[in-house]
């Protein structure tokens, strides 16, 4: 057998590539509010949807262009904006518990 490539310092054949990739995109909010709301209505007796549309509304006209400016200003010198949420203990969990319940849905 020769011997293991990399280091602990490179990130070796899987991560070679990372810093050449393009960054990933922040979504316009408008565009995730529709989304949020289109995933939710299948979900929803009318009485709900029409209060979670108010909500997004009233989000995408006070708190949320405040909130996807300081995204933006935090990604500007990130390689991925969403990394670091996703190495928190919940989201780590959330995901572990995923694979090993839905095998077939993280291959898809």
């Amino acid at each position: 057998m020769g011997e293991a490539q990399g280091s602990s310092d490179s990130p070796g054949v899987t991560f070679a590539g990372q810093d050449k990739l393009p960054r990933l995109p922040i979504p316009a909010l408008e565009n995730t509010c529709n989304k949020y709301l289109a995933a939710l209505k299948p979900l929803q007796d009318p009485r709900e949807h029409a209060e979670t549309s108010l909500a997004v509304h009233e989000f995408l006209h006070h708190d949320g262009p405040q909130l996807q400016t300081k995204l933006q200003e935090y990604a500007k010198d990130k390689i991925s904006y969403i990394e670091q949420f996703c190495e928190h203990p919940l989201v780590a969990w959330a995901i572990a518990i995923c694979v090993s319940t839905s095998y077939i849905l993280t291959w898809r």
